[in-house]
């Protein structure tokens, strides 16, 4: 992991179902390392998004 970070939008409890998902946006060579950027964002079951963020990743060789 290169970068990461994350902002919470609304609280979850104990027996929420929440449902994590993250969307690719680029990926990009720097310095010889291949990796890609995303977008995160955890949604709870009824439809509420509780955390957004970004990750930047360097992929395997």
């Amino acid at each position: 992991m290169k970068t990461f970070s994350i902002r919470f939008q609304s609280q979850t409890w104990s027996g929420d179902t929440i449902t994590a998902n993250a969307e690719v946006t680029s990926v990009n060579m720097d310095d010889g390392d291949e990796y890609v950027e995303a977008d995160l964002h955890v949604v709870r079951a009824d439809g509420e998004r509780v955390l957004t963020g970004q990750a930047t990743a360097v992929l395997p060789e």
